[in-house]
């Protein structure tokens, strides 16, 4: 969609209610739809004798046509993403999936062999508006000729955390059924608000034995921005005992353990769980399961306008398997049969470690060559100042005992209380090691653990330094928040600190 569509609506208000009577009048205008029985449809149709309200439904789709030759239900799953809040993204990590990885994942897992599409029933567990749904509504009509009916009442299952998702949800699905002439006065959906990290979908219903397909786009939150009532709640899965794990990484426990027998689970979400320690337990998981599981790495490239991020395709079969099957896209595009992946043994992967899934026998090899650097020093979450241009200089001269720090005046700290430090963002092959290395000022002690060197201590051992930080003390705040600063400032080893962020370096 195009921005001038998405600032309208930024403006028009914030009210979910108020927003989808908007669009959902606007697409039924736009698409000259005659709604004669749906009672809930027919709630959010805004009528010509509401003037206001109507004149900005004509404005919209004036807005949105001439942009563009039509308002198709792609564009309305579009809009419905759009007009999440910035801070409700940022906590439920809600984001648009672009309509061909959509098809691609569900027509891959409706080809499953033993899947009967006339009765399958398929769940996305963390729905947003429903598109994956949709895409598969779509899917299982053309494959099956069950009506929309049907598949709403007893093949689709949808879970979200935000009221207003599941309202957009059935908007959309209702949509659908009511373009393609299924005008019926109410469709009964299977569509659940709730916390997917807490929700138990056999207390909804009986008999429950899982779901044979499971698709959708697990929550894009980091940990730092996950809220103390979900960090407790990561606790019930095993998947998140390693590092401080993003919100996408239970979501595949979750997925694989309320699939059926022989049942088969699409998602495209984050691969850094190849990787990184966050993702260690789930590799664990994995592994010890000796799970069926079927990856497309996208690597660096990028596959939602929105978000930059680095993205994969899984699959996982409720069967075991020996092997990890890998596919690297070289250009977004997709494997159409599985002779184009490599097969990648469990044991020659190592979940402690990181999985080495491309070109994985050259890299074993080059990793087992030397001594890991994991072994030589010590490595962990690193620097964080809060206040860089105060701690972090690159000295003006120096001299046996002082480096001479420029901060409005020109300050002489001692060479005792500082460290190297190196920004790894201004690496490349082209510059010299000691042309970007910089120094910190660092007021703690050198212990494994480093403790705030005492005040009386920083005021006897380095006045110097002690007089700079009471001159920029306005700066630093208040007691405790300077404290804050300073505690929060680094966690420090021996030798090496890397940061994620920029990377820095502290170097002995």
């Amino acid at each position: 969609m195009n921005q001038k569509v998405f600032k309208y609506l930024k403006y028009y208000n914030s009210k979910p209610v108020k927003v989808d009577r908007l669009v959902v009048s606007a697409f039924i205008r736009a698409n000259d739809l005659n709604i004669k029985n749906n009672k809930f449809i027919k709630q959010y149709i805004v009528e010509p004798e509401n003037i206001v309200e109507y004149k900005k439904v004509k404005e919209l789709v004036s807005i949105i046509l001439y942009e563009y030759s039509a308002f198709d239900l792609e564009g309305l799953i579009k809009l419905f993403e759009f007009v999440i809040s910035p801070s409700d993204k940022t906590i439920n990590g809600a984001i648009y999936t672009p309509s061909y990885i959509r098809e691609y994942i569900v027509k891959q897992t409706f080809n499953k062999k033993g899947i009967r599409l006339e009765n399958v029933k398929i769940a996305d567990i963390s729905c947003g508006c429903s598109g994956f749904l949709f895409t598969a509504a779509k899917e299982l009509k053309k494959r099956t000729g069950n009506s929309y009916q049907y598949i709403f009442q007893n093949q689709l299952f949808g879970l979200d955390i935000q009221d207003y998702s599941i309202t957009r949800s059935k908007l959309l699905l209702s949509l659908l059924a009511l373009s393609e002439g299924e005008d019926i006065e109410e469709f009964h959906f299977n569509l659940h608000r709730g916390d997917a990290l807490v929700f138990n979908w056999k207390e909804h219903y009986d008999n429950f034995d899982g779901f044979q397909i499971i698709v959708g786009n697990p929550p894009y939150v980091c940990a730092r921005n996950l809220e103390k009532s979900v960090r407790n709640n990561l606790q019930h899965w095993s998947v998140c005992e390693s590092g401080n794990p993003d919100l996408y990484i239970p979501f595949f426990q979750i997925g694989y353990e309320n699939l059926s027998e022989n049942g088969i689970l699409g998602y495209i979400t984050m691969n850094t769980f190849f990787k990184s320690l966050n993702g260690r337990a789930l590799r664990s998981y994995f592994e010890t399961n000796k799970t069926k599981i079927r990856i497309i790495d996208f690597g660096a490239l990028q596959v939602f306008e929105s978000k930059s991020t680095y993205t994969c395709i899984c699959f996982l079969e409720n069967s075991p398997n020996s092997y990890v099957e890998y596919y690297k896209s070289v250009q977004k595009e997709l494997p159409i049969n599985n002779n184009q992946f490599s097969k990648i043994n469990y044991c020659y992967l190592n979940a402690r470690k990181g999985w080495n899934l491309n070109n994985n026998e050259i890299v074993s090899r080059i990793e087992a060559t030397g001594k890991p650097l994991g072994e030589k020093y010590k490595m962990r979450h690193g620097i964080a100042t809060l206040k860089n241009d105060l701690y972090i200089f690159k000295p003006i001269r120096e001299d046996d005992d002082f480096y001479y720090l420029q901060n409005g005046s020109i300050y002489p700290i001692e060479k005792g209380i500082c460290k190297d430090i190196l920004n790894s963002n201004k690496l490349s092959r082209n510059v010299i090691f000691d042309e970007v290395t910089e120094k910190v000022l660092f007021p703690y002690n050198n212990e494994v653990k480093p403790r705030a060197i005492e005040e009386n201590v920083l005021r006897e051992k380095f006045p110097n330094a002690y007089y700079y930080l009471k001159t920029k003390k306005r700066r630093i705040g208040q007691k405790r928040q300077r404290q804050r600063q300073l505690r929060t400032m680094v966690c420090i080893w021996q030798n090496t600190i890397f940061r994620k962020g920029p990377k820095q370096v502290v170097l002995p």
